[in-house]
C-alpha cells in the first residue's frame, strides 16, 4: 500500500504553511488502524502523541545526524560568499543558519532528498542544507562537503533515526520487527 501525504501531493508551498506537521503522520495512522500493519518513518516527523491503539515497536537505523550543506563548487560553507543562496526544508534550520550567518538568502526547498541534490545544480543555488543521515542511507556521503558542529545547527530530536509505527496489539508485528531495535538509539 502506498500512501501520499499531503506534504507529499503539495510540493510547491513549504510545510510550514501547508498545517500542522502532524498531518502527514496522520494519514499513516488511519492506515494503520484500519489495513496496515507497520509504517516506517523518520523519527523526526511522529508526532509526539501516537492515537490509541498505536506505539512505535521499533527504533533503529540511526545514522550520523549533523547537517550538511553541499556547496558549489565543494567550498566550506563559514567561506561561502555574502548573500549566498542556500536551500533548506526546516524553519528551524533557517533560523539557526541566519542566526551564524544573517548575510544569506535562504530559500525553501522541498523535495525528497534527490530531488534537492537536482536543485542545488537547476536552481541556481550555493548549496543545501539537509540532514547527512539521509545521504549516508542512500550511499551518497561523498555528496557531503561539511558537516556542522552540532552547537552551530542544533538537530530535532530523533534525526537520523528510523521508527516502524504499529498497531499496540499487533504482537507478530512487534516479533517480526524487534531485532531491529538498537537499544542505543532507543537510549537516546
Amino acid at each position: 500500500m502506498h500512501i501520499r501525504t499531503t506534504g507529499d501531493r503539495i510540493q510547491d508551498v513549504p510545510l510550514a504553511k501547508i498545517g500542522d506537521r502532524d498531518s502527514s503522520s496522520r494519514r499513516f495512522e488511519e492506515a494503520l488502524l484500519d489495513v496496515a500493519s507497520t509504517g516506517v518513518h523518520s523519527v523526526k516527523d511522529l508526532p509526539s502523541e501516537l492515537p490509541n491503539g498505536l506505539s512505535v515497536g521499533t527504533l533503529g537505523g540511526a545514522q550520523r545526524s549533523t547537517r550538511c550543506p553541499r556547496c558549489t563548487p565543494w567550498i566550506e560553507f563559514g567561506d561561502a560568499a555574502r548573500e549566498a543562496v542556500i536551500g533548506t526544508s526546516s524553519l528551524r534550520r533557517r533560523a539557526q543558519l541566519l542566526h551564524w550567518r544573517p548575510d544569506l538568502a535562504i530559500v525553501p526547498m522541498r523535495g525528497n532528498v534527490d530531488t534537492r541534490l537536482r536543485k542545488l545544480e537547476t536552481d541556481g543555488l550555493d548549496g543545501i542544507v539537509v540532514a547527512a543521515a539521509g545521504l549516508m542511507r542512500m550511499g551518497w556521503e561523498g555528496r557531503i562537503s561539511e558537516s556542522f558542529r552540532r552547537r552551530s545547527v542544533l538537530r530535532p530530536w530523533g534525526q537520523g533515526a528510523l521508527g516502524v509505527e504499529m498497531r499496540s496489539d499487533d504482537e507478530a508485528a512487534h516479533t517480526l520487527f524487534q531485532p531491529l531495535t538498537c537499544t542505543a538509539t532507543q537510549a537516546a
